[in-house]
């Protein structure tokens, strides 16, 4: 093993909610990203999202000019707060979401984003 220094360790919350942020956006502004509710509930994964959403947004806005009609729940959405549910009301609830990870193959693991 080689030796190593480890110089800076990086913490962060992942912002694993199913708080309507959209209900924000309005008739001339929405938005995006987090802020936008863009954000996997059941993850707190963004990025893959927000891409996905932006191209939503342009097809969406060749055909409509207000943007509070945008946001749509995903067929995922329920399934995303069960998990919160289970999570948040379970004591092993981290336990269970830690164990789903360690028995997915690499690339499901991938997908579940």
């Amino acid at each position: 093993m080689e030796n190593y220094t480890i110089e800076e360790t990086e913490r962060g919350t992942i912002p694993m909610t199913s708080y309507k942020f959209q209900e924000y956006n309005t008739k001339n502004v929405i938005n995006i990203g987090t802020a936008g509710g863009w954000t996997k509930a059941s993850t707190g994964y963004t990025f893959r999202n927000t891409t996905k959403k932006t191209k939503q947004l342009l097809t969406f806005l060749k055909k409509e000019q207000n943007l509070s009609k945008f946001t749509k729940p995903s067929k995922f959405w329920f399934y995303d707060l069960f998990f919160l549910d289970v999570l948040a009301h379970n004591e092993e609830g981290p336990n269970l979401f830690s164990s789903l990870f360690k028995k997915l193959k690499f690339k499901l693991f991938l997908n579940f984003r």
